[in-house]
């Protein structure tokens, strides 16, 4: 009790305190004018890009991050586990989850216009309530594509959403396949990656009608994409994969390495991040990593992170022509081992830990009520 009621009068302090910094984040508290609670934000889930303008997303907390590197706008989120985001216009935002617990858990599709989110059921929006989504990807024409899987079928499933509203696209080919990831390329061209039943790896890419892309020579397990055409895509996993007008290329990755995310960022620019150990065969906890792909090549990217951390990965990482954000899972060493969110962002060549106030209170916070 002493606890909390101490946190009262700390917190605001701490909050006082963080928004004299110039790296702090600054606040719009659109939900009745209420602050998250302390569990608001575990995580940042979903990251999104267009127009240079870059979107994070949690269950509690959505912010906005502009490429030239200004301080990112924080406003609450849906409040449903975000499995995706996708933006499909200037502060349109559409994101799709679940809700629920155990075996009673449900989809569900939030959007976010003109400050405030409206969220509900896929029926409200036309499509079948078995929707069960697993991620979101948005093109650059202002469309966007959601996938998971039919709870009532076991059957894939994928849903277009444009200014005309959601519909569900035909998937007869792929079956009761489980869809891991999608990517849009510039040709409007999208590439999907998933799992059959018998664990056979599927790639297929759609722009118009299905096709299936043969990945027989493909060993590693791979979880995710980024299109760049119809004829070419990158491919992270166990290892880091180049696909191009049906031949495969597998490019070096250092021991341990598992990634998480694929950006293809224009021309030759590829970006790549997930976790790895600080040193090879080591059995300590892992660290995030991030690998740039230059002539061919995979460079190592610098990277700043906060003391303290025990263990952490990035989860996404995205770019424009001038900017590059990523969000990583932490895990602190105090208080034992809270889970923190992490932003950073690439400046003067080095990807760097980005503060923000509610990561600082939120820490602060379990450590006061522990």
């Amino acid at each position: 009790m002493f606890a909390q009621r101490f946190a009262w009068l700390v917190v605001p302090m701490l909050l006082a305190t963080a928004n004299c910094s110039a790296m702090t984040i600054s606040a719009h508290w659109i939900s009745n004018g209420q602050l998250p609670t302390s569990t608001s934000c575990p995580e940042f889930t979903a990251l999104n890009e267009l127009e240079s303008t870059f979107w994070f997303a949690s269950g509690g907390c959505l912010l906005r991050a502009r490429s030239n590197g200004a301080d990112p706008d924080l406003f609450v989120g849906p409040n449903m586990v975000v499995e995706g985001i996708a933006a499909t216009g200037r502060d349109h935002i559409w994101a799709v989850g679940i809700n629920g617990k155990g075996k009673r858990i449900w989809g569900e599709i939030a959007e976010w216009q003109g400050g405030s989110w409206n969220r509900g059921r896929p029926s409200r929006w036309g499509l079948s309530d078995a929707f069960l989504f697993a991620g979101m990807e948005s093109t650059r024409s202002g469309e966007a594509l959601a996938f998971g899987q039919f709870t009532s079928s076991g059957d894939a499933a994928i849903a277009r959403v444009n200014e005309g509203g959601w519909v569900a696209v035909s998937t007869p080919s792929l079956g009761k396949a489980r869809l891991r990831a999608l990517s849009f390329a510039s040709d409007g061209c999208a590439w999907v990656l998933g799992r059959r039943p018998d664990g056979s790896l599927l790639i297929g890419k759609f722009n118009g009608d299905w096709q299936t892309v043969g990945s027989s020579e493909v060993v590693d397990d791979v979880t995710s994409v980024s299109a760049v055409s119809c004829d070419e895509a990158w491919f992270g996993g166990t290892a880091l994969l180049h696909y191009r007008e049906g031949l495969w290329e597998r490019l070096q990755l250092p021991p341990d390495t598992l990634l998480r995310s694929v950006a293809s960022c224009g021309g030759d620019g590829v970006l790549a991040a997930g976790m790895g150990h600080p040193l090879a065969g080591s059995t300590g906890d892992s660290r995030g990593v991030a690998f740039r792909v230059v002539g061919g090549r995979v460079e190592s990217m610098e990277m700043e992170i906060p003391l303290g951390m025990a263990a952490w990965s990035i989860r996404s990482i995205a770019c424009s022509a001038d900017a590059i954000w990523a969000i990583a899972k932490s895990e602190s060493a105090k208080p034992a081992r809270a889970t923190l969110p992490l932003l950073f962002h690439l400046e003067s060549g080095v990807l760097r830990y980005r503060p923000w106030s509610h990561s600082r209170w939120q820490y602060y916070l379990n450590v006061l009520l522990r």
